[in-house]
């Protein structure tokens, strides 16, 4: 089971939506005392009128508990009979709205519609279904449906007195209110492996990553982009082997003819002794062509392995000077093969080992349900939270994204206009001084 960021929460009046609104995620948004009433009927004034997104005013005859009201409205995870309850409000998962009314007189006139909208900034209201209250007086009317992608969703209720399905009705008795809410975003799981192998060189040296990121959803819920505290659980695990291969001494490296030259390994390093031909067995020396392979002879005269074959290193009699660059003997090659640039000895390269550099390099951070804040889960020269922290509070333009963005939920101010008044608006951490030295 997933742990639930904030648990049950209760609105409060958002001046900027015009309604009541839970601005952190958790398993319900309950508006209180906030809806209590209509209009302004007799003797059940409801506060801030009209509590709905597109100002759709409320009806305002008749008297408090004896003609229709909606008194409150809880969005919860689940359905309707409790299953799947107690759980995130999630994109994709299920939710019951429940609305507590008064009916008129028997209930039989009245009905209560339901609709909900995935962004409450732009609301579309879409029809969830009507329900009949049973009887008369006060009644809790519950309703399910699959929440859609959004961050800051929305649910509205109308309660009227005869009429039709409309967003808005127009009745002297009828009764609308929207709560506002925030749903956490559906998470998928990937893995990703990655294998570097090098065996161009001894040692050889095998490296294999594998980063496995599980981001969990609660069972029974889905559909909810969360602008605040979302949870979601990473896991990053990283595997490196190395193993070390020693070639037998008695084999000597091969080399494809049409290779790149490459620089001559660690034995073809100059030496103060000149080399010398084995006279014992012609499969010891470098490897060329079968059929144009010389014999070595026991004498003195020079003797040359093909030049077909970048990787061998030329050998000269002990009389020859060691930079002078040997001749084949022309009747060892009858058919001649491509001539190839002689190889320079170099300097003895160092064995390829992995990279001791970060994976990563600059990263990028995402927002870490399970944290609350923007996290760079791998290592890295510099870790930016790009436009992850852009503006400050919950409050309308000024908004910040995942509010409060802090690891023990303290909460931001919310007055002022957004780049008029104070706001954090990006943090980078890097390697290095201020000046940028390392």
């Amino acid at each position: 089971k997933v742990a639930v960021a904030g648990g049950e929460q209760v609105a409060a009046f958002d001046s900027s939506f015009g309604v009541p609104r839970c601005a952190l995620s958790g398993s319900s948004c309950d508006s209180g005392g906030l809806l209590n009433g209509r209009g302004s009927m007799t003797g059940g004034n409801e506060p801030n009128p009209s509590n709905t997104l597109d100002g759709c005013a409320d009806g305002n005859s008749g008297t408090y508990h004896s003609d229709e009201s909606i008194d409150k409205i809880v969005v919860r995870s689940g359905e309707v009979n409790g299953s799947g309850s107690g759980g995130a409000l999630v994109e994709g998962g299920r939710a019951t709205i429940i609305a507590s009314v008064w009916a008129w007189s028997t209930g039989s006139a009245d009905n209560a519609d339901f609709y909900y909208t995935s962004n409450a900034n732009s609301p579309n209201w879409q029809l969830i279904g009507s329900l009949k209250p049973p009887g008369g007086g006060a009644r809790d009317l519950a309703m399910a449906y699959t929440l859609p992608s959004g961050a800051n969703q929305a649910v509205r209720v109308v309660f009227r007195y005869n009429g039709s399905q409309v967003t808005c009705p127009t009745g002297s008795w009828d009764d609308k209110d929207d709560i506002v809410f925030t749903v956490r975003p559906a998470v998928v799981a990937t893995t990703t492996s990655t294998t570097i192998a090098t065996t161009n060189t001894p040692p050889a040296t095998t490296t294999t990553t594998t980063t496995t990121t599980t981001q969990a959803t609660t069972p029974n819920t889905t559909t909810e982009a969360t602008t605040q505290a979302t949870t979601q659980a990473t896991t990053t695990t990283t595997t490196t082997t190395t193993t070390e291969v020693t070639p037998p001494p008695s084999k000597a490296p091969t080399s494809s003819p049409t290779a790149k030259p490459v620089t001559s390994s660690p034995t073809n390093a100059p030496s103060s002794s000149p080399v010398v031909p084995p006279t014992t067995s012609p499969s010891s020396a470098p490897t060329g062509s079968p059929s144009s392979m010389p014999t070595a002879s026991p004498t003195n005269s020079p003797v040359v392995p093909p030049t077909a074959s970048p990787s061998s290193s030329p050998v000269v009699p002990p009389t020859a000077s060691p930079s002078k660059e040997p001749t084949a003997n022309p009747t060892a090659n009858p058919t001649p093969l491509p001539t190839v640039a002689p190889v320079t000895p170099a300097p003895t390269p160092p064995p390829v080992t992995s990279s001791p550099t970060p994976a990563g390099g600059p990263q990028d951070a995402a927002f870490d349900n399970t944290f609350g804040v923007p996290r760079c889960a791998t290592p890295g020269s510099s870790c930016d939270t790009g436009a992850l922290l852009v503006g400050r509070g919950t409050r309308g333009s000024l908004a910040e994204s995942q509010a409060s963005n802090t690891l023990d939920n303290c909460v931001d101010g919310n007055s002022g206009s957004f780049h008029s008044d104070e706001s954090l608006d990006k943090i980078v951490v890097r390697a290095g001084d201020v000046n940028g030295g390392s």
